[in-house]
């Protein structure tokens, strides 16, 4: 499910990923079974490696959202 939201979302996320916050960046650490409660720390830390997560490789990328949510 989140690499589907990924890719059908790519150009939000990808904005909602830069500026560190937003309803996509949330929904996918919610699909990535983050609680609630590790939202913001996920997205201060997908922010940080924005340039690193801007791979064209979905998979390669949902990867390394993984890892951040860790």
């Amino acid at each position: 499910k989140a690499i589907a939201f990924a890719q059908y979302n790519e150009a939000n996320l990808e904005q909602d990923l830069a500026r560190g916050r937003g309803e996509y960046v949330t929904s996918l650490g919610t699909l990535m079974g983050l609680p609630k409660d590790r939202q913001a720390a996920f997205h201060t830390k997908a922010q940080g490696a924005f340039q690193t997560l801007m791979t064209s490789d979905q998979q390669a990328r949902l990867q390394q959202l993984r890892m951040l949510a860790h």
